[in-house]
C-alpha cells in the first residue's frame, strides 16, 4: 500500500500543504472548521504523519524522552544508570507511559540541536541524565520543551532538577575515615566539570583542611571498573601512600580493590576504601564495600513525578526547582583503623 503524503490530504481537505501542517501542529490562524476538514481527511485517508497520529486531537503521544549523557558515564557499564533506568521504567509504565531512549555527547549538545525525537514530536517530555550543555537546556526551554534532568543542575538556567546531596554524602565518608584515625586520604574521581564529581571532591577537601590534615592526593580517572584499575597503580607510585581512598563510584572502587589485591595489598589493614552508589556490586567484593548511597528508586520516581506535574501544568515556566535527594553511609568490611 502507497504511502499517503501530506500533499495528498490537503487536495483531500481542499487546503495547501502549510495549513494541514498548521492542524497537525495544533497552531492558531486556523478554524475549527478546517481543522476539522483537515482531521477528517487524515482518518479517511488512513494517513499517518508520525506513532502519535492516532492521538493528535488530544496532543499527547504517551511517550516520554529519555537522554542520556555519554559524556558522564557509559550506561552500558555503570550498574547506578542501568537501575536508574529500570525504576524510571517502572514508574512510567504504571502511568500508562512508554519511553524513547537516546544518548547525547555533552559538547555536541553545544550546537543546540534537539535529537530526532524532539523535532518529531514524538514525547510529551523529556527526562535528561548527566551533564548537558546551559545552551542545550536554554533551546530546550526557548522551545517549550517540559523537561527533568538527573544527576546534573545548572547554576545559569531555572531548570527543573533532582539531584542527590553529594556534598554531605562524602562529608560523612570523610567524617568516617578519619575517625578511625586516617590522616592519609586519597580522592579518586573524574573531571570535576561534572557537579557529583565536584561537590564530592569538594567535600573531601574541605573535611581535610576543617581537620588540619595537609595531605591530599586527587588522581583524576575514568568513571569506571578500568578506570580505578588504573588509579591503582597511581596510588602505589604516589610519592607517600594513603591509608585510605574515597572512590567517586562504586564501579571504580572495584576496579582498584582488584589491582591492589593482585599488588598483594592488605585491605582493609593497609588501604581503606569506600566508594559511592551502592551498586549489587559493592556486596560482592573481598572485602564487601563500604558505600555512599542515596535511593535510586526515590530518584526515578521523582524524576518522573516533576515531569508529570509539568505535563499536567496551565504554566509550567512557574515550576523549576532543585530536588536535593539525602544520602547515608552504608559501613561494611572494607575500612579498618590504619596500622
Amino acid at each position: 500500500m502507497a504511502t499517503i503524503t501530506i500533499k495528498e490530504v490537503a487536495r483531500h481537505a481542499g487546503v495547501s500543504k502549510s495549513t494541514v501542517s498548521r492542524a497537525l501542529n495544533d497552531q492558531p490562524h486556523i478554524s475549527k472548521t478546517t481543522r476539522m476538514q483537515v482531521l477528517n481527511a487524515i482518518e479517511e485517508l488512513g494517513f499517518q504523519p508520525s506513532i502519535f497520529a492516532r492521538n493528535i486531537k488530544l496532543r499527547k503521544t504517551n511517550t516520554i524522552g529519555v537522554i542520556m549523557s555519554r559524556a558522564i558515564i557509559d550506561l552500558a557499564r555503570n550498574p547506578f544508570f542501568r537501575e536508574l533506568m529500570d525504576v524510571v521504567e517502572s514508574v512510567l509504565s504504571k502511568e500508562g507511559y512508554h519511553f524513547l531512549f537516546t544518548t547525547i555527547d555533552a559538547h555536541l549538545s553545544r550546537d543546540y540541536t534537539l535529537p530526532k525525537m524532539l523535532i518529531e514530536k514524538r514525547v510529551d517530555g523529556v527526562l535528561m541524565i548527566g551533564h548537558m550543555d546551559d545552551g542545550f537546556l536554554s533551546k530546550l526551554k526557548e522551545e517549550n520543551v517540559p523537561f527533568v534532568i538527573t544527576e546534573d543542575y545548572s547554576e545559569n538556567v531555572e531548570i527543573e532538577t533532582v539531584i542527590t546531596d553529594d556534598y554531605k554524602g562524602a562529608m560523612k565518608a570523610m567524617r568516617y575515615l578519619i575517625d578511625l584515625g586516617h590522616r592519609r586520604i586519597g580522592f579518586l574521581g573524574g573531571p570535576l566539570q561534572y557537579p557529583s564529581i565536584h561537590n564530592r571532591y569538594q567535600a573531601y577537601r574541605y573535611s581535610l583542611e576543617e581537620n588540619g590534615i595537609e595531605y591530599k592526593l586527587y588522581i583524576d580517572t575514568s568513571l569506571d571498573y578500568n578506570g580505578g584499575y588504573s588509579a591503582g597503580k597511581k596510588v602505589l607510585d604516589s610519592k607517600e601512600r594513603p591509608t585510605a581512598l574515597l572512590c567517586a563510584n562504586d564501579w571504580l572502587a572495584a576496579g582498584t580493590i582488584a589491582f591492589l589485591k593482585e599488588a598483594e595489598v592488605k585491605l582493609p589493614s593497609e588501604m581503606s576504601i569506600v566508594g559511592f552508589d551502592n551498586i549489587p556490586l559493592a556486596k560482592e567484593t573481598s572485602p564487601p564495600l563500604t558505600t555512599v548511597w542515596a535511593s535510586v528508586e526515590e530518584i526515578g520516581r521523582i524524576a518522573v513525578e516533576r515531569l508529570f506535574i509539568q505535563l499536567n501544568a496551565d504554566n509550567p515556566d512557574r515550576l523549576p526547582r532543585k530536588t536535593v535527594v539525602p544520602m547515608e553511609l552504608i559501613v561494611r568490611e572494607s575500612c579498618s583503623s590504619p596500622l
